[in-house]
């Protein structure tokens, strides 16, 4: 067809704009001419027109839902007009059906590190491509500084998604020691280890309960009550934190009139730390009223 033809030439001679003129005005009257649309998509995507492509591989792919090439120009064409999910799931699919495609692991490889943020996908897609181009690793730009890049920061990632993993345990951990208080049953501490988490976990129960006591005494006392059984399994509570937190609550129950826990919670408090000063004043103070 002539429009094929012309828009040959026109690429041989640097003229991709031009080209894809011809390859349009070819596609618009010979709908069926496969031909020209492929020559239309690929050329497309040379200019960076991602919609032109996306809408010529579509095309083909309705005709031929098997073409791995025009699968991979799709993926590529969605990239480009911002469709990432479309892109991610078409590179999966081609990668399930040929996992050695390289284009499609090097293409995917740089959605998930640079437009996703997968670094773990990232490092998959590149290390093994990097396996397979090891003769020709100069057709993939940066690759080898990229995978290092990707290793690096999915290894920060499996940290950081292991220490939130830890975190959601041992919330889970303290929410059934305050049932089995709330139950009054022998709370299980096996699975809350850390020194630094309980006293965490004390300090903040602390806080919620000084921030709900006015709404909700009852479950305040509770959550209270919690906290520094919580706190009190970590060794460090004694020497670092049992005149503080005593002291913290003292003063919220001296705030709303309950001298009997506010003596109780100095008394504590100055157990702890005879020479705790804010404990002390405050002990003159509730103990004069």
């Amino acid at each position: 067809e002539l429009s094929w033809l012309k828009g040959q030439w026109a690429e041989k001679r640097g003229e991709l704009a031009q080209a894809l003129r011809w390859y349009r005005d070819g596609a618009s009257r010979f709908v069926k001419a496969f031909q020209l649309r492929e020559a239309m998509a690929a050329t497309a995507l040379k200019l960076r027109d991602g919609q032109v492509a996306h809408e010529a591989y579509t095309w083909l792919l309705n005709q031929e839902p098997n073409g791995l090439d025009w699968k991979l120009g799709l993926a590529v064409a969605a990239r480009m007009t911002g469709r990432l999910e479309e892109a991610a799931r078409l590179y999966g699919e081609i990668l399930s059906l040929e996992p050695d495609f390289k284009e499609a692991l090097w293409n995917d490889g740089l959605l998930a590190f640079k437009y996703e943020g997968d670094y773990e996908r990232a490092e998959l897609r590149l290390s093994r491509l990097a396996a397979l181009a090891k003769e020709n690793v100069s057709d993939y730009p940066g690759l080898p500084n990229l995978l290092s890049e990707s290793s690096t920061l999915a290894e920060e990632d499996r940290a950081i998604a292991a220490e939130e993993e830890a975190e959601r345990q041992a919330q889970e951990a303290i929410q059934a020691v305050c049932e089995a208080l709330r139950r009054s049953q022998a709370p299980d501490f096996s699975g809350l280890s850390s020194q630094e988490v309980l006293v965490d976990a004390g300090w903040d129960l602390l806080a919620q309960a000084q921030a709900q006591l006015d709404e909700a005494p009852a479950q305040a006392m509770e959550q209270a009550s919690c906290a520094f059984v919580v706190a009190e399994k970590a060794q460090v509570f004694r020497t670092e934190h049992c005149a503080a937190m005593h002291h913290s609550w003292a003063k919220r129950m001296e705030a709303i009139g309950d001298r009997v826990e506010a003596l109780r919670h100095l008394n504590a408090a100055l157990s702890c730390n005879p020479e705790h000063e804010a404990a002390k004043k405050l002990m003159d103070k509730v103990s004069g009223q």
